[in-house]
């Protein structure tokens, strides 16, 4: 039996919550099998983790609320002066370099050795942003289109 078009878009199920959490644990499984990347995470813009691929020595509850203030204070940053959307901050340390970008339910966070390659893993990290946005789609039940941002234009390459 063909179903028209209407009878098929009331047939599509919404994914379970476990399919969600699939979506947001396979992008940070990607992330993290990047060169270099030693671990990541999604946090609400609350600071609280709510997908996690760490070491055992990184403290997940202290790095989801470092993501979501320096996130915060990054977006307020840049909406003052007036000069485009975060898409990406990058913090440095002698010993490691955090990676934050912006999503629709709070931020995706990775983890890297102070000599990763920082292009490789800005480009890994808008795929798994991506992924990550079509698992908030999921939960809200939107339709997920993409805006084009300068780093989606260049391929996630910087």
């Amino acid at each position: 039996m063909q179903l028209d078009a209407p009878a098929r878009e009331q047939t599509k199920m919404q994914p379970e919550q476990s399919d969600v959490g699939g979506l947001l644990d396979e992008a940070l499984r990607v992330l993290t099998a990047t060169p270099g990347v030693t671990g990541g995470l999604v946090a609400t813009s609350d600071g609280l983790p709510l997908a996690v691929r760490l070491r055992p020595d990184h403290d997940r509850d202290g790095l989801a609320a470092a993501a979501a203030s320096v996130g915060r204070l990054v977006s307020k940053a840049i909406a003052e002066l007036g000069r485009g959307d975060f898409q990406l901050a990058a913090l440095d340390t002698d010993r490691l370099r955090l990676i934050i970008a912006p999503l629709s339910l709070g931020y995706l966070l990775a983890v890297a050795e102070a000599d990763a390659n920082l292009g490789v893993i800005a480009a890994e990290l808008a795929n798994a942003a991506k992924a990550a946005e079509r698992a908030a789609a999921a939960i809200s039940g939107d339709d997920l289109t993409e805006p084009e941002t300068e780093l989606t234009a260049l391929g996630g390459r910087l």
